[in-house]
């Protein structure tokens, strides 16, 4: 730990500051330690590199490394401040001394970053698969890629943000129903007067006019009184097509088209087969029948002296 002084004259020389009897020979001079390097205790003994995970920090073996923190690294020998992680890495096991290690897609980390990379969740993806960036939080009337990698998905066609959750999937509108104008809210069920006339949810839900109904499941075309609407025994009573036929009953007949109120068989006629789609039936002389007879006019005779 010492050296001879020049011309062996004086006492002997302790090495200091950045210097050490490298070889334990008092008979050569003093080393110096280069940067990246420490001078070992009490001097004596050859320059001891900064270990991994440590930095000389000011360039002088005479300080002591200093150690580097988490989310930082440094290779042995070292010098100037810790290489901090860069974006898209982490120092998984926070532990300066080994290598930041490359974040997978459909996570995030900032420079420096410790510990587990942060994933994309929720309604958040990762829209360019590039970990350096952040994560992208998708809008409502999308829905986020299942693995949280890719770019926002857009409800379209007959597709609709039903709950404006862009972290649940999209929900496919049906037959009887129109998806919202912006895809985003529940699908609109067709009622009323209206009618899914083409099957297609994509396409608004159309409203039938006076003289014509709606299919019962509101898919299909508009129907017209007469031509398939109220048939039978029954009748478009109110000329409302949003309101259920009507059943005529016995003693009536169906009006022409089956649009109006059911009618009344006119006295001297009867429903004689108790079936209004059929017309009243005019009753023979020596019988009468009032209106909204049903049944045999023989059984409604004159009696004797009338």
């Amino acid at each position: 730990g010492t050296q001879v002084p020049a011309g062996h004259i004086g006492s002997c020389q302790a090495c200091t500051g950045n210097l050490t009897d490298n070889d334990s020979d008092p008979s050569t001079r003093c080393t110096a330690c280069p940067a990246g390097t420490s001078v070992p205790l009490n001097h004596f003994g050859p320059c001891e590199l900064c270990r991994p995970g440590t930095v000389d920090l000011d360039f002088d073996a005479a300080t002591s490394c200093v150690d580097c923190v988490p989310g930082t690294f440094a290779l042995q020998g070292s010098t100037g401040p810790c290489v901090a992680c860069a974006p898209g890495t982490s120092d998984l096991d926070a532990n300066p001394s080994t290598h930041c290690t490359a974040c997978e897609a459909g996570t995030y980390a900032a420079a420096g970053s410790s510990g587990p990379c942060t994933a994309c969740s929720g309604a958040q993806t990762d829209d360019d698969s590039d970990p350096s960036t952040s994560c992208v939080t998708c809008v409502a009337g999308t829905q986020v890629p299942s693995n949280h990698i890719g770019p926002c998905q857009i409800c379209s066609g007959n597709d609709t943000d039903a709950d404006s959750n862009p972290a649940t999937p999209c929900v496919t509108c049906t037959a009887g129903s129109s998806t919202p104008s912006t895809h985003v809210g529940v699908c609109e069920a067709c009622a009323g007067n209206s009618t899914d006339d083409d099957g297609n949810p994509s396409t608004a839900c159309v409203s039938c006019g006076p003289g014509s109904s709606a299919p019962g499941s509101h898919i299909g075309a508009c129907v017209a009184a007469g031509s398939g609407g109220c048939t039978g025994n029954s009748t478009d009573a109110d000329g409302n097509s949003a309101t259920a036929c009507v059943v005529c009953g016995a003693g009536t007949m169906v009006p022409t088209n089956h649009s109006g109120p059911c009618l009344p068989c006119p006295a001297g006629t009867s429903d004689q087969d108790s079936n209004s789609a059929t017309a009243c039936v005019a009753c023979g002389s020596g019988t009468f029948a009032p209106s909204g007879a049903t049944g045999s006019c023989s059984s409604m005779q004159c009696a004797a002296g009338t």
